[in-house]
């Protein structure tokens, strides 16, 4: 089983990165924020958020701080896309693969954080029905 940092590095291999903290990580498209990963270590599994709209969209020197964009987790990530036990909030759960797919189409267009959650539920939803 794939421990949470071997899901991270499979998950953000050729992305942009900004270590911010200890768990979190900024994934940057030139100068703006597009997502905020983190690593859980101890549950296993990857979160993606997204930063609310108003928050600054460019790494700060005091970037340190644990939500310094208001961020928002929209989506778990686990090696297979099950979903995890434990978790505190009831959001998309995706693979590694699933995941890449949402990341990049959080690049390719800029979209607000109401955007964001409702791409990853629509994505989730898809994968749910596709299961049944």
């Amino acid at each position: 089983m794939d421990s949470a940092l071997e899901i991270f590095d499979r998950l953000t291999v050729g992305y942009t990165l900004l270590h911010r903290n200890d768990v979190g990580w900024d994934l940057l498209d030139g100068q703006r924020v597009v997502a905020v990963i983190c690593v859980r270590r101890l549950s296993g599994w990857v979160t993606i958020s997204l930063p609310r709209e108003s928050a600054p969209q460019s790494p700060r020197p005091h970037a340190f701080d644990k939500m310094p964009y208001n961020e928002e987790l929209v989506a778990h990530i686990t090696r297979d896309g099950v979903v995890p036990k434990n978790r505190r909030k009831e959001r998309a759960v995706f693979s590694v693969a699933q995941a890449r797919d949402f990341l990049d189409r959080l690049i390719a267009t800029p979209m607000s954080r109401a955007e964001g959650e409702a791409l990853a539920a629509e994505i989730a939803a898809r994968l749910s029905s596709s299961a049944a």
